[in-house]
């Protein structure tokens, strides 16, 4: 049995970190805080995040997966719950819903989100 040891895995020419691709791992995550001025906290594979209003977000993708046909996860702090609005190959946009109303949408301080499914 061997083992392999590493902190960085990088490309065979030695210039970029290599992203698994076919692995069972997530493929994107990332968490945010919705309130104010949005801010990403920690992510891998997020290249932008876009404050589409109240209780609203696109995360857009550094590296497309390969359909469209990728799971999507979402959850927040204590208001309720995230539904997911749409998704592309680049992109995921997820709503926060208010555990009072359900239908009102509410900004939440802290939101996670999770894709697993293979890059392009």
């Amino acid at each position: 049995m061997s083992t392999l040891k590493a902190d960085t895995i990088v490309a065979a020419d030695g210039s970029s970190p290599v992203t698994l691709t076919k692995q069972s791992a997530a493929k994107m995550f990332h968490v945010f805080n919705g309130t104010g001025t949005v801010s990403t906290s920690s992510s891998f594979n997020v290249s932008s995040l876009t404050d589409e209003g109240t209780g609203d977000y696109t995360t857009t993708f550094s590296n497309a997966f390969s359909s469209i046909n990728f799971s999507n996860s979402a959850n927040n702090n204590w208001y309720g719950y995230g539904e997911l609005q749409s998704k592309t190959t680049t992109t995921v946009r997820n709503r926060v819903r208010g555990s009072g109303t359900y239908t009102g949408l509410v900004d939440a301080s802290i939101i996670d989100l999770v894709n697993h499914g293979d890059l392009a």
